[in-house]
Formats: structure tokens, C-alpha cells, sequence
């Protein structure tokens, strides 16, 4: 659901566990995450 809804405002990936995702995903074991950053949204 992350995927379509985005994640939690609390979730925050340092470098180790990105490197650590990475990792997995060149050894195929877990699909490469693209993570863009979402724009700032502006009050309504």
C-alpha cells in the first residue's frame, strides 16, 4: 500500500538500511525500490 499511498510520516530510511536494501536487491532476493521524493504540498 506505500507504493500507492506513500509511507507513514515517520518512516525514514537512513544510508545503511538503503545500502542494505540494495544489496538484497542486486542479489535479486527483493525488487529494486525506486524512491522519489514527493513534492512539498502547499495547504489547501
Amino acid at each position: 500500500m506505500s507504493v500507492l499511498l506513500g509511507p507513514p510520516a515517520w518512516v525514514v530510511w537512513d544510508a545503511d538500511e538503503r545500502r542494505a536494501v540494495d544489496s538484497l536487491a542486486e542479489a535479486g532476493m527483493v525488487p529494486r525500490l525506486r524512491l522519489v521524493p514527493l513534492p512539498d504540498r502547499k495547504p489547501a
